[in-house]
C-alpha cells in the first residue's frame, strides 16, 4: 500500500471519530446519537469500517449546533409545579 503525503489529505485525521466520539461532541448517549445521525439532514459518515461509521467531528459539531431537537422527557430530578387549587366545601 502506498502512503499518501500529508498535504493530500482531505480531512484532518484528528477530526475523525466513530459513534462514541460523535455522541460526546453532541452531548448525547451513544444510542441517542445513533438515532440522531440516522436523520435525513445529518452529515453522512466519511467511511464505514468494520468497527462502524467514521464521522468528520467538525461537521457533526456544526450540524449539532443548528439541528432541531424534539423535546424529551423531563429530567428525573425536575420538579413539576402545579397551580395550587383550593377546594373548599360549599354550604348547601
Amino acid at each position: 500500500m502506498q502512503e499518501m503525503p500529508a498535504g493530500d489529505l482531505l480531512i484532518d485525521p484528528a477530526r475523525l471519530g466513530g459513534l462514541v466520539e460523535a455522541a460526546e461532541v453532541m452531548g448525547l448517549t451513544k444510542q441517542a446519537a445513533a438515532r440522531a445521525l440516522k436523520s435525513q439532514n445529518a452529515p453522512g459518515a466519511v467511511c464505514i469500517l468494520a468497527m462502524g461509521p467514521v464521522y468528520d467531528l467538525s461537521e457533526i459539531a456544526a450540524w449539532n449546533a443548528v439541528r432541531r431537537r424534539r423535546p424529551g422527557p423531563a429530567p428525573r430530578n425536575a420538579t413539576l409545579h402545579a397551580p395550587s387549587l383550593s377546594l373548599s366545601a360549599r354550604p348547601r
